[in-house]
């Protein structure tokens, strides 16, 4: 039961971050915004940084419920290498997605 409730918790703070937290990052994180507001070629690549900003938001965001289980479960120091390697890798592939 328990982690079921961490997964709901996971898709609504998924959500969450998508909708509400966002913010001025959906437009940012667009190379269309950029060439819109800031045609200047030295600006060409800066939508990346906001991208990656955006994804590891919603990484820590949707892992918010897995540390807390791991805590309370005091599973936190033998499963750490692998939290931080999913964490790394989710948020890598949400700005490769995104992008």
């Amino acid at each position: 039961m328990i982690k079921l409730i961490v997964l709901l918790s996971m898709m609504f703070l998924h959500i969450v971050d998508d909708f509400k937290f966002q913010g001025i990052l959906s437009s940012m994180k667009q190379k269309s915004w950029w060439k819109k507001n800031y045609p200047d070629k030295r600006y060409k690549y800066d939508y990346i940084i906001s991208l990656i900003i955006h994804a590891f938001s919603w990484d820590f965001m949707i892992h918010i419920p897995i540390i807390i289980y791991l805590f309370y479960y005091n599973m936190y120091d033998r499963d750490f290498i692998m939290f931080i390697c999913a964490f790394v890798f989710n948020w890598v592939i949400h700005a490769i997605v995104d992008n």
